[in-house]
């Protein structure tokens, strides 16, 4: 089984995403209503994308916004979205 490689979707996408100002286009009731969909607890979702609960909890409410990189890998983990895998990525 070949593992999805999440610290190069971080390292390769994140500093596009700093280098714009970043907003994901998702809502906070878009956030929730995926999390609920995927039969996840707030606590469970925040472990499956490596972010604190605290920090899923301020993204579900709109006090901050997601970041695009977290609701990708979100999406992939839960199945709702594939992202497709380079395998010659040396990591």
């Amino acid at each position: 089984k070949t593992l999805f490689p999440y610290t190069t979707l971080f390292r390769s996408e994140c500093p596009r995403c700093y280098r714009q100002s970043y907003r994901c286009s998702m809502t906070p009731s878009d956030i929730r209503a995926a999390r609920i969909a995927a039969g996840l607890t707030q606590a469970r979702a925040a472990s499956l994308c490596y972010i604190a609960r605290r920090t899923w909890q301020d993204n579900e409410l709109g006090i901050a916004p997601i970041h695009p990189c977290v609701w990708r890998v979100f999406l992939h983990r839960t199945g709702q979205e594939l992202i497709p895998v380079d395998h010659s990525i040396k990591g």
